[in-house]
């Protein structure tokens, strides 16, 4: 996708009122369910930005990384924490995180040496004795949640699901609990109801740029003139991270626009963390699954 700007590179430092022609170059393949992608933020809120304005270009807003999880025209839903694709419930991939708790056999677990060599994250502040027995909370992936199984002292180890009532206090969203609902495809008509609304008015108005309002005897207007239907004018997907309960997606804020993705994430440059030694060398140059 060429410039739309003029200014450095992947900053929000830009000449404002400046719009070059854009053209996206032509790519080696489709996305596909399962592919990782780069795309800019497409939502209105975030929770480290605060609100993003439509004025801002697209290629001026945050870049983000996640696996495509639903194309255009499909549906899908989480359901207890099950992310479903067209009616069949999803397993978590081997690569994939998700934070589970675990049940000791008696007062005793895993200690912290043990568990980072199986690559299992304890979760600190989780730790407790419940009626003669060890519980605490960890982040792993399905090949670590069957290491865990294996040990003497593990009784069992469960998925944290999150009560239905539960809303994020910035997208009042519930990761764990997603209705069902079919990701927008060029061409495809929604009947414009308050539920449809709910899932599809940002895409409606932030995306498609049209300013949909309630009119003022009932029903809906779209750019002034009643409407009781909108038909999209592109695709959108759905969108994931691979770390579940760490990751800021589309059960929060929703589709992906066409028009917002950048391209297929192939291979990991570079690591960093947050602590020293502040890099991981060992994921440096690395297909991505």
């Amino acid at each position: 996708r060429t410039p739309a700007t003029l200014g450095i590179p992947f900053t929000q430092v830009y000449l404002p009122g400046l719009e070059l022609p854009q053209f996206r170059l032509p790519g080696y393949t489709e996305p596909e369910r399962g592919d990782v992608v780069v795309f800019n933020y497409p939502a209105s809120l975030d929770v480290e930005r605060g609100t993003i304005p439509a004025t801002v270009p697209i290629e001026r807003r945050g870049p983000y990384i996640k696996r495509l999880v639903a194309l255009p025209g499909d549906s899908v839903a989480v359901l207890d924490k099950v992310l479903h694709g067209n009616g069949a419930p999803g397993p978590l991939a081997e690569t994939m995180m998700q934070r589970w708790r675990v049940t000791s056999t008696g007062t005793d677990r895993p200690n912290a040496r043990q568990l980072d060599e199986m690559s299992v994250m304890f979760l600190p502040g989780t730790d407790r004795e419940v009626g003669g027995v060890r519980q605490y909370d960890v982040f792993a992936s399905p090949p670590e949640v069957e290491a865990l199984l294996a040990l003497d002292n593990v009784e069992s180890v469960e998925a944290i699901v999150l009560d239905e009532s539960y809303a994020d206090p910035t997208y009042a969203a519930n990761p764990d609990h997603v209705a069902p609902r079919v990701v927008p495809a060029a061409g495809m008509t929604v009947d414009l109801t308050e539920a449809t609304l709910a899932v599809y008015g940002e895409a409606i108005t932030r995306h498609e740029g049209r300013r949909l309002e309630r009119a003022p005897g009932g029903g809906f207007q779209i750019d002034g003139q009643a409407a009781a239907s909108y038909t999209f004018e592109q695709d959108y997907y759905m969108a994931m991270g691979d770390f579940r309960d760490n990751s800021i997606d589309s059960r929060y804020w929703g589709f992906v626009p066409h028009s917002h993705l950048v391209g297929k994430a192939v291979f990991t440059f570079l690591s960093f963390k947050g602590e020293f030694p502040f890099v991981r060398p060992l994921r440096f140059f690395r297909a991505i699954p």
